[in-house]
């Protein structure tokens, strides 16, 4: 049974797991600048990918791994919850859609723009705030027609 957590709560918790001493920029022109400890091992959060990336193999085959991918990639339209630097003065909630998911990261379309670097807390939509949070850092944000195509790698354990 997962423990239910509120965006602020999950934040306080991701906040606790990180390392102290990370700066924090809410500018675009500077990058969030963590640690490399600042990652959550959570079974939970493990678990929870693994049965994302089971129920999109379930739905359409995947396509294998290319360029500096290491993992088969899933188509995956599901509604997620996203917080933007949890634990910061610079913490937003924003809704989000997935558009693909890996055992390492997912494709996101968002309306906000974030830095690549930040940290991010994802949960499924669908789970009715059941769901754990998992940790991930925001590899690469581009500007579509209407929305921001991101990219983020779950942040799962320590060597991530």
């Amino acid at each position: 049974m997962h423990r239910l957590l509120r965006p602020t709560q999950a934040a306080n918790t991701f906040a606790d797991n990180t390392s102290k001493g990370f700066t924090v920029s809410c500018g675009r022109a500077e990058s969030v600048v963590m640690s490399g400890q600042a990652t959550v091992n959570s079974p939970d959060a493990a678990r929870a990918v693994a049965e994302w990336v089971a129920d999109a193999a379930g739905q359409k085959p995947g396509s294998a791994p290319s360029g500096r991918r290491r993992s088969t990639r899933y188509v995956w339209p599901a509604p997620i919850e996203m917080l933007v630097n949890p634990g910061t003065a610079c913490q937003r909630y924003v809704a989000a859609t997935s558009l693909d998911i890996s055992e390492e990261g997912m494709g996101l379309l968002i309306r906000h723009d974030p830095s690549a670097g930040d940290l991010v807390l994802l949960r499924l939509v669908d789970d009715r705030d059941r769901g754990p949070w998992v940790p991930a850092r925001v590899m690469y944000s581009k500007r579509s027609i209407s929305r921001y195509r991101v990219g983020v790698k779950f942040q799962l354990d320590p060597t991530s």
